[in-house]
């Protein structure tokens, strides 16, 4: 995401807000804010050194929650169960545009 912000500020395009990144790990949103970081199992993690820690500290990014139920990034990183996948697949193909979680929940109650 940081090479195609600079891409677009050197095609004269810049980005005034920051890029938003859906995660649906809430302690890695935290890291990334700072806010985790101390605690006894976390204090061996140094936070300057993380690139989207910094990332963040600079308005590029900003990390956001999203559900697990409808983190479509699952698709690439994970087995999902059938009807899942079917869903997802539409929904990257762009064959529909629509509300998630209600959406999977009709899409399996047709199945």
């Amino acid at each position: 995401m940081i090479y195609v912000r600079k891409f677009l500020a050197s095609l004269g395009f810049p980005q005034s807000l920051p890029t938003p990144v859906y995660e649906d790990n809430t302690t890695c949103i935290g890291w990334s804010e700072g806010t985790v970081g101390g605690t006894d199992r976390a204090k061996h993690i140094d936070l300057r050194r993380f690139f989207v820690h910094d990332a963040v500290s600079r308005g590029d990014l900003i990390l956001l929650l999203v559900k697990s139920m409808d983190n479509v990034t699952d698709l690439f990183t994970k087995q999902l169960a059938k009807i899942l996948l079917f869903f997802f697949r539409k929904l990257l193909m762009a064959f529909k545009r629509f509300a998630l979680k209600s959406r999977v929940q009709e899409y399996t109650s047709k199945s």
